[in-house]
């Protein structure tokens, strides 16, 4: 016998077992498919967190207020189309153990960032900082006004 033929007899031999063991067949077709489908959730889920909202957009400032939970953060942060979808953000919070570490403070962030770097710069705490120069000899009013025209 020749390989070929060989290669042919044990193709037929293993079509014959399926087609007699159609339960195995389904099995394996119905683990086929939940693998594509998970595959494919996963590569979405890869995009979404890796691909900035929009490609040119002006930074903006974003506050994070002290207690705020991540449903909120992340509502407010598809509210000012920072991303696209809460939802998303939310779970790769949570399943990345990120939930608990967002840190309260303003932020300077832009739709032109991926969510990944959204969540890096929360849980960090890269806040936005501002430098005040108070010269010498101002007065307390002086100088709360001085802080509220800087937004401080």
């Amino acid at each position: 016998m020749k390989m070929g033929e060989k290669m042919q007899e044990n193709i037929k031999r293993i079509l014959i077992y399926f087609k007699q063991n159609t339960l195995l067949t389904k099995s394996i077709i119905v683990v086929f498919i939940a693998s594509l489908v998970v595959l494919l959730i996963w590569g979405c889920f890869g995009y979404f967190i890796n691909t900035p909202y929009s490609k040119n957009a002006r930074s903006e400032r974003f506050t994070v207020s002290s207690g705020q939970g991540i449903r909120a953060i992340s509502a407010n942060l598809e509210k000012k189309g920072l991303i696209s979808s809460d939802l998303l953000f939310m779970i790769y919070l949570k399943s990345s153990g990120l939930s608990g570490t967002i840190k309260a403070g303003d932020y300077d962030l832009s739709a032109s960032m991926a969510p990944l770097e959204i969540a890096d710069i929360l849980t960090m705490g890269k806040v936005t900082s501002v430098t005040i120069t108070i010269p010498e000899g101002w007065t307390i009013d002086q100088i709360g006004t001085y802080l509220e025209d800087k937004h401080v």
